[in-house]
């Protein structure tokens, strides 16, 4: 009888492991030297990170994750980012396509949850400088 509760149990809760990540909310922050795109996410995410030319993007799909918010405006002085836009892909991937101004060397790290906050839990960073284009 145990045995076929704890079945029971594990079946209920297996779609709570395979929930999508949320992502909670997108923000720009520019520095002077570089510029972050910076998402919260319910859970630790696998992502990829790959660049464009002609036009200059950076395409970034986030395995599994579902976004309903707005999207972040870059401000006019923005150095780097023209415009956002995103899309969630047939594999249940959610893509984000930066619109950029020029190249970009970027970088992309995660950082583990900031338990001061209630903001969200995991943040993929990706910062980005202008490369001279010649």
């Amino acid at each position: 009888m145990k045995k076929l509760a704890a079945l029971l149990l594990l079946l209920v809760s297996l779609p709570l492991f395979a929930a999508s990540v949320e992502i909670n909310n997108m923000r720009i922050w520019s520095a002077p030297d570089h510029v972050r795109l910076v998402f919260d996410t319910s859970r630790p995410v696998d992502h990829s990170l790959f660049s464009l030319t002609h036009p200059d993007r950076l395409v970034i799909d986030i395995a599994d994750a579902r976004y309903k918010g707005r999207l972040p405006v870059p401000k006019d002085g923005n150095p780097v980012i023209q415009r956002l836009r995103s899309a969630a892909r047939k594999n249940g991937d959610l893509r984000v396509v930066l619109d950029l101004k020029g190249r970009v060397r970027p970088k992309s790290f995660v950082l583990k949850p900031n338990r001061s906050t209630a903001i969200g839990w995991w943040w993929i960073s990706i910062p980005g400088s202008p490369v001279a284009v010649r």
